[in-house]
């Protein structure tokens, strides 16, 4: 099961295991990102989406992707396979990393 390290200003705030989807969103009333696993619910807008078919579905063009230490231009980014890929995302001073395990 693939599981994300969640840092805040270089410090580990949370560490989020998922089956099947997981989400980082912004609540805009509480102006701050959350991150939610499977079935959770919350936050207004999604701004990463990775599903457990290892593809990471959507990255918009203001966060920062990185696959096996090499970062990608800064653009939207659809459906990127990441099957056994070290991929870290950051985001203002957040930064999710996940060693994805190979595909089935």
């Amino acid at each position: 099961m693939p599981k994300f390290d969640i840092y805040q200003n270089g410090q580990k705030v949370d560490s989020k295991d998922f089956e099947y989807h997981f989400y980082v969103l912004r609540d805009h009333s509480a102006d701050k990102i959350l991150w939610k696993a499977d079935d959770e619910k919350g936050g207004d807008e999604v701004l990463i989406w990775v599903l457990s078919d290892y593809r990471i579905h959507f990255v918009r063009p203001d966060w920062r992707l990185t696959i096996d230490h090499i970062q990608l231009p800064q653009e939207p980014h659809l459906n990127v396979e990441v099957a056994g890929k070290h991929v870290s995302l950051q985001y203002e001073d957040y930064e999710f990393v996940c060693q994805f395990p190979e595909s089935e």
